[in-house]
C-alpha cells in the first residue's frame, strides 16, 4: 500500500507535468492562430516600408 503523502506527491507530479504539456500545447497554439492572422509581408506595407 502507498503511503498517503507518498501518493498526494506522485499526483502533485503527475498534474505539474499535464500543467507544463498544457502550457507548451497552449502557447503553439496561440503562436500559429497568430501567424495565420498576420498576413505575410506586413513589414512591407508602404506606411511602414522606407524605399531610402
Amino acid at each position: 500500500m502507498v503511503e498517503p503523502l507518498t501518493a498526494a506527491v506522485i499526483v502533485c507530479l503527475f498534474f505539474s507535468e499535464a500543467i507544463k504539456e498544457g502550457e507548451k500545447a497552449l502557447t503553439k497554439w496561440v503562436s500559429d492562430t497568430f501567424a495565420q492572422l498576420v498576413p505575410h509581408g506586413v513589414n512591407r506595407d508602404p506606411i511602414f516600408y522606407d524605399s531610402n
